[in-house]
């Protein structure tokens, strides 16, 4: 699998024998979370979970499709 992001945002997934994709994105404050824990390698009970922000489902188009 080959994944880019171009200088627009776009982002272009190239993939063999994938039929769907799940595109999930968080909102995460690295500097929040390095500043609670910075060395979090033993103590992984303590790090907390984050639910996806937004998510989105796409069927990927076979390589002899026409682009719409």
């Amino acid at each position: 699998m080959n994944i880019e992001v171009d200088a627009k945002g776009t982002l272009k997934i190239e993939s063999v024998n994938v039929s769907n994709i799940s595109i999930k994105y968080y909102i995460i404050n690295a500097e929040l979370l390095f500043s609670r824990q910075p060395f979090l390698k033993d103590n992984t009970e303590g790090f907390s979970y984050v639910k996806a922000y937004h998510s989105l489902e796409h069927t990927m188009q076979k390589p002899d499709a026409t682009e719409e």
